[in-house]
């Protein structure tokens, strides 16, 4: 299913079993998935990676500033088997000996189909017996309804995935070059300092002092090529053209685009948190500052299957504790923090009460209330904005995190500050967010390839990344 550079070889099978465990008939609908930086090689484009010179002057789609959105699709499948019994086989063969034409043969043979469930598909079966004429035109040979007796609702129900929010925790930005190799952001440090002095004439001291000067530094990061394949076969373009209401073949073939750019923002967002070490990708676990914290409190699973009456109390206090470090840590310099926590986390906040006595509340009720931006935390603190969500690629016992603790991830996207406030401090650079090049002939259709340009985590400000490990479950 994948085709990486060698770099990449440990990521895509993690990614794969990813995709497998979440999106059951993702390898029937994904001819190939791609990944690897535009400098690897590969075959057929010599230094670049699935991305040669004539894919970049001749695309169908280009979007390299846009946000990515959120899409969910049906997988494509093979629809049709075609069986063949051996006794028709046993018919032809006696025929063809006994000096019976063609098509003699093929008008006693006829065809009825229906519905294989545990195959999820239809089952074509030839026979030299008689069909009932009233089948002939159904839609499902063996239910024997006629296709214009059938009522049918428009509207497809498709199957649901689970979404990833690893975006919650980073700023997009692009590059102005979206086929570059690598991208750069600039930094700036001060040094130097004043002094008091209690007379105005020149002295020794002042001979001495420590004159302000400031330096600008460099973070570079290699651009990594995410591809899709997907193919769009001829028959189904026809349908969809040529039968007026026929919105089936239409919607497939749409939806199979949208299900594509799913798949490349679900391993974008495995990249975004976990990174890829063995290329030198950073993600959000690889520049946190100190890299992924053990938690040492009572993980909030036991609490709530805990005996206490005040679980909610007990989870709200953990919870300040972690958020108030974090914004210690900050020098509470943060106007807005992103956390994404495991599903486990979530529940614990969401479907506990405060007290069973005196507040029927929940913990997340509680702490919205007391982070919300509109309140000052006394002195004269502003207190920041925050957003909290749950996210699935946290949780423990997955391809990506194969141990028993759960992640917390906190982000300060921006913060406050005596000099200049800034924003999108934890940068997630989205070189060219969206591609199609032309679509090539392949077996009986078109082959499309869809492709995305990112590079590692920037997190160029310290402490404005904190990764916790079992907070929800150890």
């Amino acid at each position: 299913m994948f085709t990486v550079s060698d770099s990449f070889k440990s990521f895509a099978q993690k990614m794969e079993r990813d995709l497998e465990a979440r999106y059951p008939n993702v390898l029937r609908g994904i001819e190939n998935i791609s990944i690897g930086r535009n400098k690897d090689k590969s075959s057929g484009n010599a230094g670049t990676y699935k991305l040669g010179p004539v894919a970049k002057q001749s695309g169908l789609f280009l979007s390299y500033d846009s946000k990515a959105k959120s899409y969910v699709a049906n997988p494509k499948f093979d629809a049709i088997e075609y069986l063949n019994p051996p006794q028709v086989a046993a018919f032809i063969q006696d025929s063809l000996a006994a000096g019976k034409k063609e098509e003699e043969i093929k008008a006693k043979i006829n065809q009825y189909m229906y519905y294989d469930k545990a195959k999820q598909k239809y089952v074509v079966v030839p026979t030299v017996d008689s069909i009932p004429g009233a089948t002939v035109d159904a839609i499902l040979g063996s239910t024997a309804i006629p296709y214009w007796n059938i009522g049918f609702m428009n509207k497809v129900f498709k199957q649901p995935f689970a979404p990833s929010y690893a975006k919650n925790l980073v700023s997009e930005e692009s590059f102005g070059n979206p086929w570059a190799d690598v991208i750069s952001v600039f930094t700036e440090a001060f040094e130097g300092f004043g002094r008091i002095s209690n007379t105005a004439r020149g002295t020794v001291e002042m001979n001495n002092s420590n004159p302000v000067t400031n330096e600008m530094g460099q973070i570079v990061e290699d651009v990594v090529n995410i591809a899709v394949d997907y193919e769009s076969n001829i028959e189904e373009q026809m349908r969809a053209a040529s039968q007026p209401g026929n919105f089936l073949s239409g919607m497939a073939i749409a939806d199979r685009e949208r299900y594509a750019k799913m798949v490349i923002e679900r391993i974008h967002d495995a990249l975004i948190i976990y990174g890829n070490t063995e290329a030198g990708f950073n993600g959000l676990l690889n520049v946190a500052t100190g890299g992924v914290t053990n938690y040492t409190g009572t993980p909030f699973s036991t609490i709530v299957a805990g005996a206490s009456t005040t679980k909610g109390a007990d989870i709200v206090e953990a919870l300040n504790q972690i958020i108030g470090d974090f914004l210690q840590q900050n020098k509470y310099m943060p106007s807005e923090i992103r956390i994404n926590v495991s599903t486990a986390v979530m529940r614990a906040l969401t479907s506990t009460v405060y007290s069973k006595t005196y507040n029927p509340a929940s913990p997340m009720e509680v702490i919205s209330g007391r982070f919300d931006a509109a309140n000052g935390l006394g002195g004269g603190v502003q207190s920041c904005a925050w957003k909290l969500v749950a996210d699935p690629m946290l949780d423990p016992g997955t391809p990506f995190n194969s141990s028993s603790a759960d992640y917390m991830i906190i982000t300060a996207p921006s913060v406050r500050s005596a000099f200049e406030d800034q924003q999108g401090l934890v940068i997630a650079p989205n070189i060219l967010d969206s591609f199609i090049v032309p679509p090539l002939y392949q077996r009986g259709g078109l082959l499309y390839t869809m492709y995305k340009r990112v590079a590692g985590i920037i997190a160029p400000i310290e402490h404005t990344v904190k990764v916790y490990a079992g907070v929800g479950v150890q």
